[in-house]
């Protein structure tokens, strides 16, 4: 009987749990579906909400592809290290010719096979061949880096270093990310490396579910607009040094401390609308250049797809070299690089070795040659690349009278 009693009591204690949670679930529902409509409230129109739709599904299709990748990659990897986990027997007996350690690091890596095997016999150098043949297959699963080179617009956005550098950094940036806070002390580093060749320009890109990041950004915008680009630059170091402070108030409170003065700031950092309408134009901005995370960055218009300090440097002394040997050949008499000129029509003889011989007119300087330019490709007057007189840039040098072109940007 008193079995009975207890199995009672059980299932009524365990019916009012259940009753319990879904009620509580019920009401985080009720909860969520509030701050859904709270922030739907924010959009202009059903055309604005539209299109942020659309673009939300973009980045989705972005996310899944990379997903895609990253499940292929994983694998062939995984199918890679079973094959090597087999080799590693063969080098295993190899490495304990020459001690455990070594018959360790053979069966463990490929690289380390690599090093064992030069010393241990050829079937640990064999070794060392499966793992050349596993970093070939990594190496082609890699998503494709972005090699286009964007006109990036930079007026009017806040910027560190000498205007008119001939290193340009774009960061597109998101506060709220993680990222981007390691990433800044490795543009530090770059400013300090290069203080007269690098400027770095700053771009707002708050992802749309890091829920702190549009009234951070937006406090940060309007300190610019209205302080200048120096506050702007004191309150991005503040916020980057303390990544978990965030909220309205902590912005609240940097803002005190640059002393400016920014009317209706609580109402504007609390109202999504406001915050959208501020936004929108940067998010489309940098969707146009392919932005679709944080941190991107950009150098001279080309997207960095190793953002070490090193992937800085190379990409940095890569342009600094171009650009002295540009100076050099605008300084050498006779000789031009890159150099914009207005080119007159003439005509293009197909020449037996294969090229068409283009007869220009270049005017330099006030001064007027007779060009040629050998294209193996095409006829640039045929193909209507030129019509009439133009200004374009073209490398060559000058042999007694005549332009010989090197190079023409049509």
């Amino acid at each position: 009987m008193k079995k009975s009693f207890a199995i009672f009591f059980l299932i009524i204690g365990l019916c009012s749990c259940s009753f319990l949670s879904a009620q509580s679930d019920i009401e985080q529902a009720k909860s969520e579906m509030a701050q859904l409509m709270e922030q739907m409230k924010s959009y202009q129109s059903y055309a604005e909400l539209k299109e942020e739709i659309a673009e939300l599904r973009k980045e989705m299709a972005n996310i899944r592809q990379q997903l895609l990748t990253v499940n292929q990659t994983i694998q062939k990897v995984h199918t890679t290290q079973l094959r090597q986990a087999q080799v590693a027997k063969t080098a295993g007996g190899c490495g304990s010719n020459c001690g455990s350690n070594n018959a360790a690091g053979c069966g463990g890596c490929g690289n380390k096979a690599g090093g064992c095997g030069s010393g241990c016999g050829n079937k640990a150098g064999g070794c060392a061949g499966c793992g050349t043949k596993a970093n070939a297959q990594q190496a082609k699963a890699k998503p494709k880096v972005d090699t286009k080179v964007y006109k990036i617009n930079t007026a009017g956005a806040p910027f560190l270093g000498p205007e008119n550098a001939p290193v340009t950094i774009v960061e597109f940036v998101d506060f709220e990310c993680p990222y981007c806070i390691r990433e800044f002390p490795v543009i530090n580093h770059v400013l300090k490396t290069y203080p007269d060749q690098v400027k770095v320009v700053f771009k707002h890109y708050p992802l749309s579910f890091h829920k702190k990041a549009k009234p951070v950004h937006v406090a940060t915008q309007l300190v610019y607009e209205k302080g200048g680009n120096d506050l702007f630059w004191a309150m991005h170091d503040m916020i980057m040094e303390n990544p978990k402070k965030l909220s309205i108030s902590d912005m609240k409170g940097y803002i005190k401390q640059l002393n400016v003065d920014i009317p209706n700031l609580n109402a504007i950092l609390s109202d999504q609308k406001q915050l959208n309408q501020k936004l929108l134009p940067h998010l489309r901005e940098a969707r146009t250049y392919g932005v679709r995370g944080t941190p991107s960055i950009f150098i001279n218009g080309k997207r960095l797809a190793s953002r070490t300090f090193q992937g800085y440097k190379a990409r940095i002394d890569e342009i600094i070299i171009k650009e002295k040997a540009v100076v050099k050949a605008q300084a050498t008499p006779g000789v031009f690089k890159d150099k914009m000129v207005e080119v007159g029509c003439g005509k293009c003889i197909y020449h037996i070795d294969g090229v068409y011989r283009c007869h220009l007119a270049a005017k330099i300087d006030g001064q007027t040659y007779l060009a040629t330019y050998d294209n193996p490709e095409f006829n640039i007057h045929t193909s209507g690349l030129m019509q009439k007189s133009e200004k374009v840039k073209l490398s060559g040098k000058l042999v007694g009278k005549r332009l010989v072109v090197s190079e023409l940007d049509l």
